[in-house]
């Protein structure tokens, strides 16, 4: 700086000496140095807008704050360009430097120094000794700065600057006086107060700050100059809530219960919690609508004992209070009545002795309407109509409507079900035991003397206890009626079984006889040097017993065993009987279902029986039962000479009543099925019997046997040319067509004298 300094002496020495004038340095030279200057980044200086001038950012700096003095504390950015001839942008980097550096704001673009904010505090002062109260937003508006800024101001000046005892509270500055004032407002309005009153109601009325308000009346019931509470907003004065207390006791005092909703009008918002805080959580029953007291309660489960020890009614209209709901009278025989039950009416209650008394009453009716039921033909439902019923059920209630015509309407039957044996639930309950069938019924039992047809009959009791039977006698029938179709299926089963044993020895007998016969017939072939074509011979035949005679026989076989298992073929998949609709075992996969029930040995038994049928094994078939048949239920017999004479008899009885001369002769004779009962007999009574089917490899086995084989040794030449050309004919009936009218007739009439020629 010394250098500086010194540098000018010698410029001013140099300008005033001899010669100045040559020595003076132009406005030009001036600006060439000073433009050189700042080239060399050795000066800094800031244009004037008119370019005339140089300004140090410390000479800015210096009239910004001159400037803002002049106006009084408070000047606008924008305004200082004009004053100045600086830019904007140059004005605004020296006013950030300024604030920085200096005890002053910049608000909304304006600069305040702190002998504005004096000001502010001065007016404010006066105000404050004029009214005594001011609110910040006031201010915000006259000066037109933000609240945290004038509030900030006024905290960090309130000492020294208001009145002593100023309160600041939220946005309201307040004088000590003033603050006291509005205390002793507060304190006499709310003791005034007789009723609940909202805080934010006297706020708006008396013009007091709700803040404020709550503030003082929270002091005030501290200091206990007031008595109350606030509670949700709302200031409860004590003497309300010693009158509320007082009509509560006084009425539970003098009735034994009290209703919420008288509570609800003496403004208690929450009743259970009052009635707890007021008489007490243990001395009384919380119901629906009503807190009732104890020794209600007991008074009322004395005389619910006496009738349940009695097994007899109850009429609660004389001794439940008048005001009780339906649903208070429910919630209190749910405390009393453990053993008894409330009519639909909720004015009665009868105990369960009483009901089980009535059910009683109705056993030997419902198993005497079962049994005609049963009879009808009517069975119980399956799970699967069960299931079903519930879904119908439910569409009927969702468009019936309400009351008791609507579930009238939802038990009536629908026109399409009126052919269906199968009787549904609802069914059983409209047609069964009506409500009507109830009175009849104990209007006239010696046991309820009280319901004869008298004067003194309680009618309303009547028919709400005959409507509340409804249901559970309804329900009694239903075990009734199952224990008895059970008892009847139980014997009818025996029974059945019975006659299906009796079939399926008969079947097994028979299979063990034609097993015989076809031994025979090796023997015979063997000694004639015939093995090779028994064995083309028996091929088929055994093929043909496993797919037909074996596997029925299997089939009822199995279903024996079932019965002696006790396995429920209802609740399996298996076929279904063409005649009787009932689950039955009528091919492989149903003999698997069943068997899989039974025991490991017996099922490996009938799946080996099974595996041996599928894969035509006769005689392994035969050897395999023969040796386990005494392992099952069933009780049968092996065949022996007497059993085999009564099987061929039979079968040659059978077989003789469908081959007689009027059924030949009959117009309309079926010659292949009467060809073939003619072929089997002969064999039967050759000893070689093989129930072999109306086919046509049948047809030529059986006569190939008869004729080339000596089975029949008594047969001439003329018995053997009708056998072959019978089995020619047979050939024409396969094939010729119905339209061939003349042939038909010409082959109908010699095929009918074959057959005659055949049986003589």
């Amino acid at each position: 700086m010394q250098a500086i300094l010194e540098l000018q002496r010698q410029l001013k020495a140099v300008q005033q000496s001899k010669g100045a004038q040559a020595n003076k340095l132009n406005e030009r030279n001036v600006v060439d140095i000073i433009r050189k200057l700042l080239e060399d980044n050795k000066i800094k200086l800031i244009y004037t807008q008119d370019g005339k001038e140089y300004l140090t950012n410390e000479q800015l700096e210096k009239e910004i704050k001159e400037l803002l003095q002049e106006s009084g504390g408070r000047l606008s950015v924008l305004e200082i360009p004009s004053h100045l001839g600086v830019n904007i942008d140059v004005v605004e980097r020296s006013v950030d430097q300024i604030v920085k550096k200096n005890k002053l704001n910049l608000i909304n673009g304006q600069l305040i120094s702190e002998i504005y904010i004096d000001l502010i505090m001065e007016e404010v002062y006066e105000m404050l000794s004029d009214k005594g109260l001011l609110v910040l937003q006031e201010l915000t508006t006259k000066y037109n700065l933000p609240l945290d800024f004038i509030k900030e101001s006024i905290q960090h000046r309130m000492e020294y600057s208001l009145p002593q005892g100023c309160q600041l509270q939220g946005n309201s500055l307040m004088t000590k006086t003033f603050a006291e004032r509005q205390v002793c407002k507060v304190r006499g309005i709310l003791r005034g107060v007789t009723r609940p009153v909202a805080l934010s109601a006297i706020a708006t009325q008396f013009k007091v700050e709700e803040q404020k308000l709550k503030n003082i009346t929270d002091q005030l019931i501290k200091e206990s100059q007031i008595k109350g509470k606030i509670q949700q907003g709302l200031f409860i004065p004590q003497a309300f809530t010693q009158m509320q207390e007082g009509a509560c006791r006084a009425f539970y005092q003098q009735n034994r219960y009290i209703e919420y909703q008288m509570l609800s009008k003496l403004q208690v918002q929450k009743p259970r919690e009052f009635i707890e805080q007021v008489i007490g959580k243990d001395k009384g029953n919380f119901l629906a609508n009503f807190y009732i007291s104890k020794d209600f309660v007991q008074q009322i489960e004395g005389q619910v004992q006496e009738i349940v020890e009695n097994g007899s009614y109850l009429d609660l209209s004389h001794i439940v209070p008048s005001p009780f709901r339906d649903q208070d009278i429910q919630d209190l025989v749910n405390i009393v009545g453990d053993q008894c039950r409330l009519l639909s009416s909720n004015q009665h209650i009868v105990s369960e002795k009483f009901i089980q008394k009535c059910l009683e009453e109705f056993k030997v009716s419902s198993e005497q309407i079962a049994i005609k039921n049963i009879k009808k033909g009517i069975k119980p439902q399956t799970e699967e109509q069960k299931k079903t019923q519930q879904v119908q059920s439910t569409n009927k209630k969702g468009k019936g409507g309400g009351g008791k015509g609507g579930k009238k309407k939802g038990r009536q039957q629908d026109d399409n079900d009126e052919e269906v044996k199968e009787i549904t639930v609802e069914d059983q309950l409209q047609i069964n035991i009506t409500e009507d069938m109830i009175k009849e019924t104990l209007s006239s039992s010696s046991n309820f003397v009280e319901f004869k047809d008298t004067p003194n009959r309680d009618d309303y009791l009547f028919d709400t206890l005959a409507e509340f039977l409804h249901i559970p006698l309804n329900k009694q029938y239903q075990m009734i009626f199952i224990e008895v179709f059970a008892r009847q299926s139980t014997k009818q089963n025996a029974s059945v079984n019975k006659n299906l044993e009796q079939e399926v020895e008969e079947n097994f007998q028979t299979l063990q006889f034609m097993f015989k016969q076809l031994e025979l017939l090796r023997k015979i072939m063997t000694q004639n040097d015939k093995e090779k074509e028994f064995d083309v011979i028996s091929a088929p035949v055994k093929a043909h017993w496993c797919k037909t005679d074996a596997q029925v026989m299997l089939n009822k076989l199995t279903m024996v065993q079932a019965f002696y298992n006790n396995v429920d073929l209802n609740n399996l998949a298996l076929s279904k009987d063409p005649k009787t609709q009932q689950n039955t075992v009528l091919n492989a996969n149903d003999r698997k279902t069943v068997a899989k029930q039974f025991q490991k040995h017996v099922t490996a038994i009938f799946e080996q029986a099974g595996l041996y049928l599928s894969n035509k094994n006769f005689d392994d078939f035969m050897t395999h039962l023969s040796d386990n048949i005494k392992n099952l239920g069933a009780r049968i017999k092996q065949t022996d000479k007497k059993i085999e004479k009564k099987i061929k008899d039979q079968l040659s009885k059978e077989l003789k009543d469908q081959i007689t001369v009027d059924k030949i002769e009959s117009p309309l004779f079926d010659f292949r099925s009467l060809l073939i009962i003619i072929l089997n007999n002969r064999l039967l009574e050759s000893g070689v019997y093989l129930n072999l089917p109306n086919e046509e490899w049948a047809c030529k086995i059986m006569t190939n046997l008869l004729i080339n084989h000596g089975i029949e040794s008594n047969m001439d030449e003329k018995k053997k040319d009708d056998l072959v050309q019978a089995t020619q004919y047979y050939s024409l009936h396969c094939w010729t067509k119905s339209e061939d009218k003349e042939k038909i007739t010409e082959i109908k009439e010699q095929s009918q004298n074959l057959l005659l020629e055949l049986i003589k």
